[in-house]
């Protein structure tokens, strides 16, 4: 199976993006790194990003992504992941089973510590909207992909009902995250979630594997989203 690996690493995040791709050299050999970047690297594919503010740095992730879709058509599945994650463990052959799958996410690690966990966007204003009743299962938006026939919709997707938004004078409550949800809650057929093990927070102590890890960063450095509230624990 041909996997393009998509990641975006700017400002600081190019301090933690080395590690990610690394492991993804080291255990997954046989996939591509496509690498949104603002300086200038040899040993991977890369293309120009833009640093931007908090939260556009995170909510225009996919208009980034929106300058490689003639070059990814020849793989079987293009995975995003966050730059400050780390493959920590070999990738179960199972999970290349899901690849197959139209869409894939990774279920949010608070899932795992608190019931009915649905922090969705519920101003119906926004594209993003989701009735807060009808619970599912929360997605992380730090690991998600789609087959090569599915990923240019998935992104036109969310990068127009991001914008729409935006047009609106609109944020949704957790950014891109929340509009990947309302994406996946509305394409559930065709959608598989990895478990919490391949979304693994470094500092957290789950009873599930540990396979791919979510650095730890200060909140100074690395702006973004504070916490979830009575949840307790972070998103990011």
């Amino acid at each position: 199976m041909r996997i393009a690996i998509l990641i975006i690493s700017t400002g600081k995040y190019n301090r933690l993006s080395d590690s990610l791709i690394g492991s993804i050299q080291k255990y997954l050999k046989d996939s591509d790194i496509f690498l949104f970047t603002d300086e200038k690297r040899d040993d991977v594919k890369c293309f120009r990003a833009e640093n931007a503010e908090w939260p556009f740095v995170t909510l225009k992730r996919f208009e980034t992504l929106r300058q490689i879709y003639k070059l990814v058509g020849e793989y079987d599945f293009i995975l995003y992941l966050d730059a400050d994650m780390e493959i920590v463990a070999n990738i179960p052959d199972s999970v290349f089973e899901l690849l197959t799958s139209r869409f894939i996410g990774v279920s949010h690690p608070a899932n795992l510590l608190h019931r009915n966990f649905w922090p969705v966007e519920t101003n119906n204003s926004s594209t993003a909207y989701l009735n807060p009743e009808r619970v599912g299962t929360y997605c992380q938006g730090c690991l998600w992909g789609a087959t090569s026939g599915s990923f240019e919709e998935m992104n036109e997707t969310l990068r127009e009902n991001v914008q729409k938004d935006i047009n609106s004078g609109l944020v949704a409550v957790w950014h891109d995250e929340s509009h990947l949800n309302r994406f996946f809650f509305e394409n559930s057929k065709d959608l598989k979630i990895l478990s919490s093990s391949f979304a693994y927070p470094e500092n957290w102590n789950l009873n599930v594997d540990r396979i791919i890890i979510h650095k730890d960063k200060n909140m100074i450095d690395y702006p973004r989203f504070q916490g979830i509230g009575s949840f307790g624990g972070s998103l990011e």
